[in-house]
């Protein structure tokens, strides 16, 4: 993994899981509540309980931004003007490789069931999606501050540089979203107005 990647990241649906096995402990064993919730931390590789709360307190701006807002990654080879409204941040890696991954096992299963007119559309959608997640631990990733989240993709180009019009080896997530802008010229017609078009 590149240097630039937190390797551990705790997300509240990794810590949400944590709880849940805490209170069975707790049920089935009989114990405290603070002991069941030490016990499954170190299960899961941590010291303690407390150092999962750390850990999630410190992703969460990051996890926010991937849900509700706006991360930015683009190829390490590429310049982006990010004015200082954009923050690094290297642990939106994990969230976005998830989503890579997501995508990825749901595309796998499809394919059991397109035809065979499709097939070959498809796994070249697959051999996309999976060269895409080979490289992103090459990409460099930042968080979008403000609360205002832009409300489309142009509005989006827009923050990352309104003076380009043509993007190359850049990935957006809006509201968990992805659109890869990979060769998209905004003279034309390639990038959609809101998420929900593409």
């Amino acid at each position: 993994m590149n240097s630039q990647h937190t390797p551990l990241v705790v997300s509240s649906k990794l810590v949400s899981q944590l709880k849940q096995k805490a209170k069975h402990i707790k049920r089935t064993n009989g114990i405290q509540h603070v002991l069941a919730l030490d016990q499954v931390a170190r299960e899961a590789g941590f010291h303690h309980w407390k150092q999962v709360i750390e850990l999630t307190t410190a992703i969460k701006p990051v996890e926010d931004a991937y849900l509700t807002g706006l991360v930015v990654a683009h190829a390490s080879g590429e310049s982006y003007p990010l004015n200082e409204k954009f923050a690094r941040a290297p642990e939106a890696f994990y969230f976005c490789e998830q989503d890579f991954r997501a995508t990825l096992s749901k595309l796998n299963r499809q394919l059991l069931n397109v035809t065979p007119g499709e097939r070959l559309s498809h796994r070249m959608e697959i051999r996309r999606v999976t060269e895409i997640l080979e490289n992103l631990k090459d990409y460099i990733f930042f968080r979008y501050e403000p609360l205002d989240t832009p409300c489309s993709w142009n509005d989006a180009l827009k923050l990352i540089d309104p003076s380009r019009d043509y993007f190359t080896n850049l990935h957006l997530w809006l509201r968990s979203e992805h659109h890869d802008l990979c060769d998209y010229d905004l003279r034309g017609d390639d990038i959609p107005g809101s998420p929900g078009e593409i």
